[in-house]
């Protein structure tokens, strides 16, 4: 997995490299995976938002990873970033659900959705995430919630 994991980014940090491809945002990564190999090289998965608008909160979730070892996968997280817009502060969550696994998929996004319903006013909230679900059935959730505060 290591060796695979550097042919793939070729030992550099593609985050930074993005960031710098984007002058003017502020890049927020978090990763879910990080793995040095035999060399000594870091190698990190994870999600990355980049934002113009201020940044006044960062929130890294931990999600379930059910019947792990079981099968091919993968840790899972969902970074959360608040952001101040000029109608008020903004919660943005991204993540890279499972995807070889239907029951992890279901437990991470029962997760993502208690997060939501954990959250407190005021704030305006975004989730956005992407599956394949099923039998090859694609379900894309472009907005679970947006709540505006005011």
């Amino acid at each position: 997995m290591r060796q695979g994991l550097r042919r793939r980014d070729g030992g550099s940090d593609q985050s930074a490299e993005l960031a710098a491809l984007l002058p003017g945002y502020m890049p927020v990564f978090r990763p879910a995976i990080e793995t040095v190999d035999r060399a000594g090289t870091l190698h990190r998965f994870g999600n990355m938002t980049l934002s113009r608008l201020p940044v006044v909160q960062i929130n890294n979730h931990i999600l379930p990873w059910p019947g792990a070892g079981t099968g091919r996968s993968m840790r899972r997280h969902a970074l959360e970033v608040t952001v101040e817009a000029v109608f008020g502060p903004v919660r943005i969550v991204n993540t890279h659900l499972e995807y070889y696994s239907v029951a992890q998929r279901e437990a991470q996004i029962a997760r993502l959705l208690a997060l939501q319903d954990a959250q407190e006013p005021p704030a305006s909230t975004a989730i956005g995430a992407g599956a394949l679900l099923g039998s090859g059935t694609r379900i894309e959730i472009e907005v679970v919630a947006f709540v505006p505060s005011r």
